[in-house]
């Protein structure tokens, strides 16, 4: 058996262990709906009766599951009218939502538990949550704010995720290096390999999303065509049915191949993409190029990682093919580490929630295994030059090419990435604000207090915390006796439009608002109104503390995304003028393009001295690497050891050079 075939099979056996393990020692698959906010909220104290309650999720729901009942502190049930679904952007539909139901009784003094359950829209997950408030009376807040804290573990959609994944990866790979691989030698035995292969991923993949979509419709079958979900899992199904079934056809006949090829490329990348117009990374608040940037990174991934596994495939065959492949392998997975750098600042807000949830341990994991990888792919492509000449005087003693033993290693921490993200997308991300950023700025806790004309004015705001607040404008008149009576104040409250406020007595006013909806700096505006004298207008700077139990993330994970970024798209960049520079120097697309004629020899000795350098090098080293897959972004590499019929073709050359 080729030594390939046998390093595909222990990669595939290795990733196998490795899912397994992931999916049982992994974390719980939650829902993805996670609660942003509720009204009242949790453990606040009302000194009015509320007349509705509502909670805001993350992502939208399915209206005909979501229940929400309301209990008194005697376990007597409230009786509320019917959900009320509405979009918090009505311009995003698939942004977050405020599930509100109407109390039907005025609600006497004591404390009352609010129960809800629901399933998300965008991924089909169950979730629930509680939260408690009192009227009239001082309660605790709820321990329980949202299954998000921990669930059921679903270990079968998370294996199913990873078959959707392996499988595109597998169909795209192989389709890919197909096309190059037919272009440069035509139908091969090689070539009608990856399309089998191509073909074999293609029906897993078919067969891993509609068992995903079972699983996941389970409770409820109508949704597999009323709910978000299940509209786009079917595009899904259908682009992945049209893939599978065309690379069938171009493994059993050479007719019409490239064709059948090309199509079964494209309606497997379209699939890719689509697949990102699901889940949470779809509903992110005011985000809406999250989704484009999801399906560049699933369809940039799955290329990456199908690449290698079909030049492990190819085994020895594949030198041919090595240069081409490293131009389609090596900015995808650019890609696809810009991409999930952008996606890990979005879906995990802080330091905290990288460490303190789940979601975020397993992306650390995940983002230290593609780094792997990248080493990996270093390894393969020749920047570690000297270590595979060395292991390449081993070759004889039956210790196999370091590129075929580091192209194995490359695939099967590839497909283990392929396995976390299977946990991700089974998983919730820690986006509710109780995992945001920490707030930077101090709380006000005592009035603020400015002069206009001849007016102390101080605005406070109470309970100060996101939500309902009651804003406090005190008026005190300096002079003796005051010019004029104060007969209004006026109060704007952010961006809320100007409200009047109401007169307590003893020049204190008050106005109610739910512009205060969250924790940082906001501007009040006021404007105080006297009879026989113009108006004194001013403007203050409030800042509004944070919900107790919320934004306690710690630090913001954007630098870190920032430097990543930074790091990553210079490297590219490097890459590519490293690249470019040195095929312009050498007028040669690469090795196998060499001129083999005496006329070499005159044309090395012409241009600059760097071009007459490179020129020689590759003439009397054809086995060193030149070109973008020098610089190793997880290519699949290029065999150390020259070709022996191309040293023969250059023996001439330098043995001219010698003389």
């Amino acid at each position: 058996m080729p030594r390939a075939t046998v390093g595909l099979r222990r990669a595939l056996a290795a990733a196998a262990v490795a899912v397994g393990l992931v999916v049982l020692t992994g974390p719980a698959a939650i829902a993805h709906a996670d609660v942003d906010r509720s009204d009242p909220p949790n453990g606040r104290r009302l000194e009015v009766a509320p007349t509705q309650v509502s909670v805001t999720l993350t992502e939208p729901v399915e209206p005909d599951r979501t229940r929400v009942r309301v209990v008194d502190d005697a376990g007597r049930d409230v009786p509320v009218g019917p959900v009320r679904v509405a979009a918090v952007d009505p311009a995003r539909i698939d942004g977050p939502v405020t599930v509100t139901v109407p109390l039907r009784e005025t609600l006497r003094t004591g404390s009352y538990h609010v129960a809800w359950r629901t399933v998300s829209s965008s991924d089909m997950h169950s979730t629930y949550g509680t939260f408690t408030f009192g009227v009239g009376t001082t309660v605790a807040a709820s321990a329980e704010v949202s299954s998000a804290a921990g669930g059921v573990r679903l270990p079968a959609e998370t294996l199913l995720r990873w078959g959707v994944f392996t499988g595109l990866a597998g169909l795209l790979g192989a389709s890919c290096v197909a096309l190059l691989a037919g272009r440069r030698d035509g139908g091969t035995a090689a070539v009608d390999r990856l399309l089998r292969l191509g073909a074999r991923s293609g029906a897993g993949a078919v067969a891993a999303a509609a068992l995903l979509e079972a699983v996941l419709v389970a409770g409820a079958p109508s949704a597999a065509w009323t709910s978000d979900f299940g509209r786009v899992w079917a595009v899904v199904l259908v682009l992945l049915l049209v893939a599978a079934l065309t690379a069938r056809r171009a493994a059993r006949t050479v007719t019409g191949r490239s064709r059948s090829v090309g199509l079964a490329l494209a309606a497997a990348a379209a699939a890719c993409t689509a697949s990102g117009f699901v889940g949470h990374a779809a509903a992110v608040r005011g985000a809406g190029w999250v989704t484009a940037v999801t399906a560049a990174h699933l369809l940039s991934t799955a290329l990456w990682t199908g690449t290698v596994l079909a030049l492990v495939v190819l085994g020895a065959g594949r030198r041919p093919v090595l240069r081409a492949v490293t131009a389609v392998a090596g900015p995808a997975a650019a890609v696809s580490l810009a991409s999930g750098l952008l996606l890990a600042g979005v879906l995990v807000p802080s330091v905290g929630a990288a460490t303190g949830s789940d979601y975020g341990r397993v992306l650390v994991l995940k983002l230290l295994l593609v780094a792997g990888a990248v080493v990996l792919g270093a390894a393969n492509s020749g920047v570690l030059g000297a270590l595979r000449r060395r292991w390449g005087r081993g070759r004889a003693q039956g210790g196999g090419t370091p590129g075929a033993r580091f192209a194995t290693a490359e695939a099967v921490v590839l497909l283990g990435v392929l396995a976390l993200a299977g946990v991700l997308g089974s998983s919730g991300p820690p986006t509710a604000v109780r995992w945001a950023p920490t707030p930077t700025s101090v709380a006000d806790g005592a009035p603020v207090t400015q002069s206009l004309d001849d007016l102390l004015v101080g605005v406070s705001a109470t309970p100060n915390v996101p939500g309902q607040n009651f804003v406090t404008v005190d008026v005190r008149n300096t002079r003796r006796p005051a010019p004029g009576p104060v007969t209004a104040v006026v109060v704007a409250v952010g961006g809320a439009a100007a409200a009047p406020a109401r007169e307590q007595g003893d020049g204190t006013w008050l106005l109610p608002t739910d512009a205060l909806a969250r924790s940082g700096p906001v501007d009040v505006a006021v404007r105080v109104v006297r009879g026989g004298l113009p108006d004194a207008s001013g403007r203050w700077r409030w800042t509004v503390a944070a919900a107790p139990g919320t934004e306690q993330g710690g630090r913001s994970t954007r630098p870190l995304v920032v430097l990543g970024l930074v790091v990553v798209l210079g490297t590219a960049a490097a890459a590519g003028r490293g690249s470019l520079r040195r095929r312009r120097a050498l007028g040669v697309v690469g090795r196998h393009h060499l001129p083999t004629t005496t006329t070499t020899t005159t044309t090395t000795t012409k241009g600059p001295p760097r071009e007459r350098a490179l020129r020689s090098r590759l003439l009397v080293r054809p086995d060193l690497p030149v070109g973008l897959d020098d610089l190793a972004l997880g290519a699949g590499g290029r065999e150390a050891a020259a070709d022996p019929g191309e040293v023969a073709r250059h023996e001439p050359v330098r043995a001219q050079r010698g003389a």
